[in-house]
């Protein structure tokens, strides 16, 4: 079961507000791409929930550090050389890239 839970919290102490997310990743590790664009969509949804507030963003990720995701994680985006990068289709143009700040 694939499931995302974001949170809004408040500080007790210094009183500013926060994000918490807990996502558990599918495992699809036989195709990579697709490990690549569930847990990108589900980092871009948690983004777009915490609208530019802390985030903090766990789980189970389903992936080895050397992983797409991981890299996409890390720096913000994947490039398109990479073997994992997912194939865009005419109508779509989602890309695997997150805001990083």
């Amino acid at each position: 079961m694939v499931k995302l839970s974001p949170s809004r919290l408040r500080s007790s102490k210094v009183g500013g507000e926060f994000v918490v997310a807990n996502y558990h990743a599918p495992c699809m590790f036989r195709d990579p791409k697709a490990m690549v664009i569930h847990p990108g969509m589900m980092a871009q949804a948690v983004q777009t929930f915490a609208g530019g507030l802390p985030t903090i963003f766990a789980g189970d990720f389903n992936s080895k550090p050397e992983s797409a995701m991981v890299e996409l994680y890390k720096q913000g985006m994947l490039s398109k050389d990479h073997q994992d990068y997912p194939t865009s289709r005419t109508f779509d143009e989602w890309e695997p890239r997150l805001s990083m700040g």
